[in-house]
């Protein structure tokens, strides 16, 4: 194995970035800079990885504002990064941390966005020989939180989910796993030109918040489907929308996102007679997994790495320009996944 050096280059927020700095790069490198740290030492069941590259996520941008709620209460400075694949260069003990070493493996752990990062050895994902590292990068987050989506969704005995931000990455991949497991997807979008999107990927209904007639569209795709299952990344208005479109008997939306800034809007009479706001949260839901569910899981992520669970790359940034990377990221997150790229020759 190579050998480690002490210092490494990451990615850390200093403060919090007000969303007003995000589509300026030198208006956000006031709270967001690539700095010289030390390389982390693991600890007993941990490895330490060589980064090959992560991805960035919306809940990066939530991370970065200091607004994720998986991270709120940490302090800044921060490290920046969660979703990402490597080579495995050293354990910290453990069997299964030793047997892991000069394995390639994709992941999520905190502080992704550096030279080195500290992973959970019973949290690694191996990388399939046919597949490289910058689509094992973006097959963690998004796989593992549609799958878990899908599977709240059968618990629930639903058939048909609607799924709002429908053509983001996630949405489409939601439409593609839907398929597979019999579920029905009905995406909403913001713009005509995502409805394309989101109909190449299999959704026979789009609908397009935009349009004058959307509360009445989406109130009747609810009843000629029989779904009372929505899942909502906007917040703002879109959950009372949502509520009043769902059956009064049983209609549930689940929150998990806020793409609108600010309080969600709600009239308690949506919620009743039995309506129900709920969260949810990816952490959350797989704290609740057993080890054998979360494996069930993995094995599902490596097996459909590379196809049914791909993302597509739209542009990557090397690490010493993580700051333009998020600023472009945070302007372009409908084209595809933004990558950043520790090391290019892995």
């Amino acid at each position: 194995m190579p050998t480690i050096p002490k210092s490494m280059k990451a990615l850390i927020a200093n403060t919090p970035a007000p969303p007003s700095t995000l589509a300026d790069p030198a208006l956000l490198e006031q709270h967001l800079k690539v700095l010289d740290v030390d390389v982390p030492k693991p600890t007993h069941g941990e490895v330490l990885i060589k980064v090959s590259r992560g991805t960035i996520n919306p809940n990066d941008l939530y991370h970065l504002e200091g607004i994720y709620t998986a991270t709120r209460g940490e302090p800044f400075p921060r490290p920046m990064g969660f979703e990402g694949a490597g080579i495995v260069v050293a354990s910290g003990g453990g069997l299964i941390g030793r047997f892991r070493v000069g394995s390639p493996v994709a992941f999520y752990s905190a502080g992704m966005f550096s030279e080195y990062v500290i992973c959970n050895a019973l949290d690694l994902i191996d990388i399939p020989g046919n597949v490289d590292f910058s689509t094992a990068a973006c097959s963690v987050a998004n796989p593992m939180t549609a799958l878990t989506m899908l599977k709240v969704a059968r618990n629930a005995g639903a058939k048909t989910i609607i799924n709002t931000a429908g053509a983001s990455a996630l949405g489409r991949l939601l439409i593609r796993l839907g398929k597979t497991q019999g579920i029905k997807v009905i995406p909403i979008v913001r713009r005509n030109e995502q409805i394309k999107l989101c109909k190449h990927e299999g959704a026979t209904e789009v609908l397009n918040s935009s349009s004058d007639n959307f509360d009445e569209a989406l109130a009747a795709a609810c009843t000629q489907n029989g779904c009372h299952l929505a899942f909502d990344c906007v917040a703002g208005d879109m959950p009372q929308r949502l509520l009043e479109a769902l059956p009064e008997d049983k209609g549930t939306v689940k929150l998990y996102g806020y793409m609108t800034p600010g309080p969600i809007h709600l009239m308690p009479q949506s919620l009743f007679t039995e309506r129900r706001l709920e969260t949810f949260e990816i952490n959350a839901e797989l704290s609740r997994m057993s080890l054998l569910s979360k494996g069930l899981v993995a094995l599902s992520i490596r097996r459909g790495m590379g196809n049914t669970l791909r993302s597509d790359v739209q542009k990557s940034f090397p690490l010493s320009e993580g700051v333009s990377a998020f600023s472009w990221y945070s302007q372009n997150m409908t084209g595809g996944k933004v990558q950043i790229v520790a090391d290019e020759t892995l």
